[in-house]
């Protein structure tokens, strides 16, 4: 059974607005749910990073927020497989003014894994297709990486240029599993829905 949390009622709690039974039952809450502990635990580092005070921003993070719960949950379950945890979705948060490349419904998403960080853009090609570009941070220029995106039966694959720049065109809208592998013990996987 999917689980659900109440991102307010969390940052309530941490910000002290919950009183008495309410306080109560939230804690009794947690102390029977390690799920929602570890939850409490990631939104209290966003308050602390600032991530959800601004008022203009509180939906986008909270949003944030439970992507990277959920991707955190992920890696928990399968502690083998170098799961990514998003760091940034630009369909939560805005994007600084200028940085947008075209008036298109493109997304940026970043995701750190263990030894890099990988950051995404897609584009829409056709209303049933997309462009994907993305980069590797963190390695040495040159280093040979191989990013494969998996969708059912479908399967695609790219090769990382020498600045650990890769690109798809025209994938089919749908979910993928984007796997990278590399030298060295050089591995990650995301789910990424396009």
């Amino acid at each position: 059974m999917k689980k659900k949390y109440d991102i307010d009622r969390i940052v309530a709690f941490l910000k002290g607005e919950l009183k008495g039974q309410d306080k109560a039952q939230f804690i009794g809450k947690m102390a029977a749910d390690a799920d929602l502990a570890e939850m409490k635990a990631v939104v209290e580092q966003l308050l602390e990073a600032g991530e959800l005070n601004r008022s203009d921003d509180a939906a986008g993070g909270r949003q944030l927020a439970m992507s990277i719960y959920r991707d955190y949950i992920r890696k928990l379950k399968q502690p083998k497989t170098s799961h990514g945890v998003v760091i940034f979705d630009s369909w939560n948060l805005p994007l600084p003014e200028g940085v947008r490349e075209a008036e298109v419904d493109s997304r940026w998403r970043s995701y750190r894994f263990e030894k890099f960080e990988l950051d995404i853009s897609t584009h829409p090609i056709t209303p049933d297709s997309l462009q994907v570009t993305g980069r590797v941070n963190g390695l040495d220029p040159g280093t040979a990486i191989m990013i494969s995106m998996k969708s059912g039966k479908r399967r695609y694959q790219s090769e990382g240029d020498p600045n650990n720049i890769f690109y798809f065109s025209r994938l089919p809208s749908g979910s993928y599993i984007l796997t990278i592998s590399g030298p060295d013990g050089i591995s990650g996987v995301i789910t990424l829905d396009l």
